[in-house]
């Protein structure tokens, strides 16, 4: 997942760090959020917005300021704690990142200024090629832990959509077959053989339940 604006939030600050607008309602969600267990940022990213919507004081109003508050750094409601550790992964990797390449600008000048003097240009260079291949080395080890974190993640994320998907079709095909089975206890007054109303029932069962899948 990716932020709007590529920036982070350190997932052990408190909730309460979202501001509601006034002081009053920052106590009232408080009070709620505390009573429920949800202290940091990450217990609030593993609730979902029906438990939010649910609680006291919040509703719907306020679990939609959370979820634009949360979009804001490439989060959402109801993450796993795999998606949170993946997103805390990347978010220290990128850190350092970052901290590498202001160790790189902050000695660029210095280099600058050191065309007249040649043996120590030459040894600024020397120190300069062993520090660039430590920080590539870095960088190459950074980018392998990213991608295996992300190829990990997607990994995982689809397998879990492929077993929500099997969840959905095996609940549908048991619901097909009970009103089938209802169906089929009604059609004893009619004059067919028990295989002719078993197929009528059948049938109508999946017309039903096709209506009901697009209403």
């Amino acid at each position: 997942m990716e932020s709007e604006n590529n920036k982070k939030i350190d997932l052990s600050i408190p909730a309460m760090t979202i501001s509601f607008g006034t002081k009053s309602s920052n106590t009232s969600v408080a009070n709620v959020f505390a009573s429920k267990g949800i202290k940091t940022i990450r217990d609030l990213c593993m609730c979902s917005e029906e438990e939010l919507v649910r609680l006291p004081t919040v509703g719907y109003g306020r679990s939609l300021h959370i979820r634009k508050f949360l979009k804001i750094y490439g989060l959402e409601l109801g993450m796993t704690e795999d998606e949170l550790t993946a997103y805390e992964t990347n978010a220290r990797e990128e850190e350092m990142v970052a901290k590498l390449t202001e160790a790189i600008r902050e000695l660029l000048p210095h280099l600058a200024d050191l065309p007249n003097q040649t043996q120590q240009l030459n040894e600024a260079s020397e120190r300069m090629q062993t520090v660039m291949q430590d920080l590539l080395k870095k960088l190459e080890d950074l980018l392998v832990r990213v991608n295996h974190a992300t190829e990990l993640f997607y990994v995982e994320r689809v397998a879990y959509e492929n077993y929500k998907k099997e969840q959905a079709k095996d609940l549908w095909e048991k619901r097909r077959i009970e009103l089938a089975g209802y169906l089929f206890s009604k059609e004893n007054g009619c004059f067919c053989s028990n295989k002719e109303k078993a197929e009528r029932a059948v049938r109508k069962a999946d017309i039903l339940l096709n209506l009901l899948k697009n209403s």
